[in-house]
């Protein structure tokens, strides 16, 4: 796809200015201290697999800015980093900011010595500068400027340090003025491209490739232009015994390496860093599994005690329990009557009387409590370390350790979870990864609710629905592996700094965490609750529990109540959960307790992962992973149902 203003939203008047840089940059906080928009950000890669735009004023002159998903190359693998060559061959925004982690500048080189060969001015960000510093790196800074012909400026954008700075620069940005030396034919190859495309980038692209970027242009620049570039390759290629890419890179690599070498100081540490030695323990397998335990049952206890008992309590019980429903529904009923639309509003499974209660007294103090915590992990830079533990494991799958990225995401939304796949290399890989993300990883609000389920059972329940769900995961994604045609990616990721979290990020990620909840869940929610009011005042609620009743009742050995809670789950299965908590401080025994969560685990995805299923994967395989799904859950929920009677533990 090319991208263009048009599709964008942008005006052709919109000037353009384009965030660009490798995985884990901090592209995104730039991108927020220059438009005042908020971009979700965390300390690890992979968060922007989307484009985000906002408006920006420098020097008295708006501009839009453009942030896209990190990338190492222009030249795509994934389908993020098809997206940054999209941005830049496409829009041709009218400048570029580069921006580059200090503590590896090398790797930045290798990206800009690919941007300047698009010719557009550029501006070199050498952001987290304070790891830098703290590393006792030391950047030539002006010396670096004027050997690569554009502004090079020093920020550290979490803290707000050189954004000003930098703001004043963006009206300085110039064309790059540094070659890299190829060679005769290959230089011939890039001058001949530069005549169709109007620039050396594109054609670059090309030789680095070939089979990738032949589609591309076909689709748009056409078939004639595609033809041409084909036939200049060839002429280029038979003059060498080696792939053009390795050539390319070769002369890339060895110019990074001479500018690094001449701007780049590095004085030697006399001992590790504090910080290093907690990295290593938290990836090596002997430690690093003992410390996500401990980290694991530290969220556990922090959600399941202070936001499922004391706030739940203190909300469901006391204000809503006592006060607010009685009176509403009090209200209700002297104003309409009893009828069909109090039943609707009020009644068992009423609009008010559960979708309003659960959503702000069992629900949001639940998954505000596990936000926090999350961000916390977030931005300490724990999260990425979890990849190298689990590297091994999920290879065994048909898989790798970047796929743990969109794991850990799905623990706090699937729907953008699944878009993030798209930083996976294969299709098989993302296959693989958004089949997981629907079958058995819980988003933050279900999984705050289970948290608070567990809590309510003997501690070896958690650990046993953690082995059980994770088992099953890992059965899936293994079968998936050998059914499903295709190779694995390669794992390169840089690994960010653990780093003390900032109370400032903390407070803004939950805080827009719990905004989207309440804006974009609670009305789907209340949708729904409100349809199931419909079907229980119209009689359908009634066929369908009498349909699924031998599967729920009979294999299942669930009361016939939580027949209602399953039919909820197919909207939102956070809300399902919410429902289990309530059945299981009344109704249910501690397993029935545990089939049913261990069911709603595994159950479909939500409407809007499901949605975004349809649109990253396609409408077959989306159809094909819920299709899957459900018989699955019930299936196994009864397994554990028909196991615990021949054990004797119901």
């Amino acid at each position: 796809m090319k991208y263009s203003k048009k599709q964008l939203g942008l005006k052709k008047s919109d000037e353009t200015l384009a965030l660009v840089g490798n995985p884990n940059v901090g592209k995104s906080v730039v991108f927020s201290t220059l438009t005042g928009k908020y971009r979700d950000v965390s300390n690890y890669p992979g968060t922007t697999v989307e484009i985000s735009h906002g408006k920006g004023k420098f020097r008295g002159k708006e501009r839009t800015i453009i942030d896209t998903p990190g990338t190492d190359s222009l030249a795509p693998l994934s389908e993020d980093q098809k997206v940054a060559r999209d941005i830049i061959s496409g829009i041709n925004p009218e400048k570029i900011i580069q921006v580059a982690d200090s503590k590896n500048l090398k790797r930045a080189i290798n990206l800009f010595l690919q941007l300047k060969e698009f010719e557009t001015p550029m501006i070199l960000d050498l952001n987290m500068i304070d790891e830098a510093e703290s590393r006792k790196i030391e950047i030539e800074t002006e010396a670096l400027s004027k050997k690569l012909g554009i502004p090079v400026v020093k920020t550290a954008a979490t803290e707000r340090r050189g954004i000003s700075n930098l703001k004043k620069t963006i009206e300085n940005a110039k064309k790059p003025q540094i070659d890299v030396e190829y060679p005769e034919k290959i230089e011939k190859a890039l001058n001949e491209f530069k005549e169709i495309f109007k620039n050396r980038g594109i054609g670059l692209l090309y030789l680095l490739e070939p089979n990738e970027m032949d589609s591309y242009i076909k689709n748009n620049f056409g078939e004639e232009k595609a033809q041409k570039t084909y036939e200049i390759y060839l002429k280029a290629q038979e003059n060498y015994s080696r792939d053009l890419a390795y050539i390319i890179n070769q002369k890339i690599r060895k110019k990074s390496s001479e500018l690094f070498d001449q701007y780049v100081n590095q004085q030697k540490l006399k001992n590790t860093p504090l910080r290093e030695k907690i990295s290593n323990l938290t990836m090596n397998p002997i430690t690093g599994i003992p410390i996500f335990l401990g980290v694991l049952y530290l969220v556990y206890w922090f959600v399941g005690y202070l936001g499922a008992q004391v706030l739940v309590d203190f909300l469901e019980v006391d204000i809503f329990g006592k006060i607010i429903n009685p009176y509403i529904r009090d209200l209700v009923i002297h104003s309409i009557g009893k009828g069909a639309i109090s039943e609707i509003l009020v009644g068992d499974f009423g609009v008010f009387t559960i979708g309003i209660t659960w959503s702000i007294a069992l629900i949001l103090p639940i998954i505000t409590t596990f936000f926090l915590a999350f961000s916390i992990l977030e931005d300490c830079g724990y999260i990425p370390r979890l990849t190298a533990v689990a590297d091994k494991l999920f290879r065994k799958i048909g898989l790798n350790g970047k796929a743990v990225l969109p794991m850990v995401l799905g623990f706090g939304c699937d729907t953008m979870a699944t878009v993030t796949t798209r930083t996976l290399d294969t299709k098989k890989e993302r296959i693989i990864a958004t089949l997981m993300l629907a079958l058995g990883i819980p988003c933050s609000a279900q999984l705050g609710v289970i948290f608070a389920i567990m809590a309510l059972l003997p501690p070896y329940f958690m650990y046993l629905w953690i082995v059980l769900i994770a088992s099953q995961l890992l059965l899936v994604a293994w079968l998936a592996s050998k059914i499903l045609p295709g190779e694995k990616g390669d794992f390169i990721m840089e690994l960010p700094p653990l780093r003390i979290p900032k109370l400032e990020n903390i407070i803004k990620k939950t805080y827009y965490r719990v905004k989207w909840f309440l804006s974009e869940v609670v009305p789907i929610f209340l949708l729904g609750t409100f349809l199931i009011g419909v079907a229980e005042v119209t009689g359908v609620l009634l066929k369908v529990r009498q349909l699924l009743r031998p599967i729920v009742s009979g294999w299942m050995g669930l009361p016939p109540e939580t027949t209602k809670i399953f039919i909820l789950g197919f909207i939102r299965r956070d809300f399902a959960a919410a429902g289990i908590l309530d059945l299981a401080q009344t109704q249910l025994l501690p397993i029935q307790t545990f089939i049913a969560t261990v069911a709603i685990t595994l159950f479909v995805p939500c409407v809007a992962n499901f949605i975004i299923i349809i649109k990253e994967r396609g409408v077959k395989t989306a159809l094909a992973i819920v299709g899957f799904i459900i018989p699955f859950a019930f299936f196994i929920a009864g397994l554990i149902n028909q196991i615990s009677r021949i054990l004797g533990v119901l």
